[in-house]
């Protein structure tokens, strides 16, 4: 569900073709790459059809643009440590 690809209240831009997020002005487009967990999984029997539940909802999930800057700003803030190379 649309309720699951961000933590923000979504709409949808038919003019873009897009989805938008209220608060975070985050834009999600067709063919954008995101990472989700999956939350659910229903196979009917005896034919081929199912369906997966995922969520993006929570931290390091979501657009791949969206966790990197995440993950950005809580470097800048000293949440997060840099590994050893």
């Amino acid at each position: 569900h649309v309720s699951q690809i961000m933590d923000d209240f979504i709409t949808y831009d038919e003019r873009q073709g897009a989805l938008l997020g209220k608060q975070t002005h985050r834009i999600l487009r067709k063919g954008d790459l995101v990472r989700v967990r999956i939350a659910a999984v229903s196979l009917a029997r005896g034919t081929s059809t199912g369906k997966i539940g995922v969520t993006a909802r929570q931290p390091f999930l979501g657009k791949l643009e969206w966790i990197a800057e995440d993950v950005a700003r809580l470097k800048a803030q000293g949440a997060v440590k840099e590994e050893a190379a």
